[in-house]
């Protein structure tokens, strides 16, 4: 099979990206591929490994046709990116249009039997409306979308291009979701049938997040207790809460804690530096990692949290439990099914009253901080105590599988 995936952002940086890069390994075990992706004038990109043909090429931003920096998805990007809702209408034109010479040379040149779009967004939604126009052969190639959770709150922040949206995302073969709650919200918000969308969960690499061999699940005794967070540093992932709630643990426990993860917004992030920078407690932050370098950290460290206000179907948590950690996650919607699995690793901390989508209530930050605090506690009394969790379905083999056996249910490929 002949496969085109498609993505307006960085296919090597953030959640949406790594996926991406995900599920072209698995498939290229199998597939020739070919990537259409978003950079910034200068931008390197590194494809993965595969057995089969990979090619790609790019729309570049910050260059003369498009004099903008590459849109991010979600309003806080760990590199400069545009705002959909600050996104002019000519901007966003001159976007589409570049986006769709690509994708209509790609279709003439590379000749896909399925195209796979990242995000229902506002790319996906016009490609799709543009191949169901053209001509038979054309219009018969089978589309899917990838929802990762971040489009759905664009959608509810951006007041534009609605209509336009639900009716480009209504004409895709198939939406992948990553959970149940999600599949709700994506039925709800483009208003088409649910027949069309499937629960497919997520991936991680395990040839790389993996326990060392001869490595002891989790070094043991903790001392001190090595603590985790990898992410953007802002405010809506929750970080100021995290430093704060270890000031708690640091009563009980010796710790340190890592922040890996740079951030989008210069005066949040010298918000959060200057916040850990006043902690009794050892912290240290990272910047931007390679993967490899995470692992090295992963394997030596005891618990992992991740106190967002909102999240997709976050990559770093399987991560994390296959290198040997537990988690503290916050209880998002789809997340007690999903990691219903690996109870025995995990702690869900109590979602805090929101006062907006990513802003929690003054009254709810004191309480979410607090929450943090005891699920780290609880998490540390049982280090030790139970098995390596079984994350083989949550690979990207696994996740790619499941992605093709949903191609069959609907082509002949």
């Amino acid at each position: 099979m002949r496969i085109l995936h498609v993505i307006t952002q960085k296919p090597f940086a953030t959640g949406s990206g790594v996926y991406l890069t995900g599920i072209v390994e698995a498939m290229g075990k199998d597939h020739e591929q070919h990537i259409i992706c978003g950079l910034n004038q200068g931008d390197e990109i590194v494809l993965p490994n595969t057995n089969h043909p990979l090619t790609w090429d790019s729309v570049v931003f910050k260059s003369t046709e498009l004099p903008f920096p590459v849109p991010g998805m979600s309003d806080v990007m760990p590199y400069q990116s545009t705002l959909y809702s600050g996104m002019s209408d000519d901007h966003a034109e001159k976007m589409l249009q570049v986006f769709l010479e690509k994708i209509e040379r790609s279709i003439h040149s590379f000749a896909p039997d399925l195209i796979i779009f990242e995000h229902l967004y506002l790319l996906t939604a016009e490609a799709a409306r543009w191949i169901r126009s053209q001509e038979d052969k054309v219009a018969k190639i089978p589309l899917m979308g990838i929802c990762h959770g971040s489009e759905l709150r664009q959608f509810g922040n951006t007041q534009r291009w609605h209509q336009m949206i639900r009716e480009g995302i209504g004409l895709l073969d198939r939406v992948v979701s990553t959970h149940g709650e999600q599949a709700k919200q994506i039925h709800a918000v483009y208003q088409i049938p649910s027949g069309l969308i499937r629960v497919l969960g997520s991936g991680f690499d395990d040839t790389l997040f993996n326990l060392k061999e001869g490595q002891e699940e989790q070094p043991m005794p903790p001392n001190p207790l090595q603590l985790v967070y990898t992410g953007k540093l802002a405010k809506a992932k929750g970080v100021p809460e995290l430093l704060n709630a270890c000031d708690q643990v640091a009563r009980h426990h010796s710790i340190h804690l890592t922040l890996i993860g740079g951030g989008a917004n210069p005066r949040e992030t010298a918000e959060i530096e200057a916040l850990a920078a006043e902690k009794s407690y050892p912290i240290k932050l990272t910047g931007l990692l390679q993967q490899k370098d995470i692992v090295k950290i992963y394997r030596q460290s005891h618990i992992f949290i991740l106190p967002s206000y909102y999240e997709g179907m976050p990559l770093v948590v399987p991560e994390a439990l296959a290198c040997g950690m537990s988690v503290a996650v916050t209880n998002l919607p789809g997340f007690s099914d999903w990691l219903k699995p690996f109870a025995s690793r995990v702690n869900l901390i109590k979602r805090p009253d929101m006062g907006s989508m990513d802003e929690p209530s003054d009254e709810g930050r004191l309480e979410f901080t607090d929450s943090i605090a005891e699920s780290i506690l609880f998490l540390a009394k049982g280090l030790g105590k139970s098995a390596m969790p079984d994350l083989s379905n949550l690979t990207w083999r696994g996740l790619a599988t499941r992605l093709l056996s949903s191609v069959d249910k609907f082509t002949n490929l």
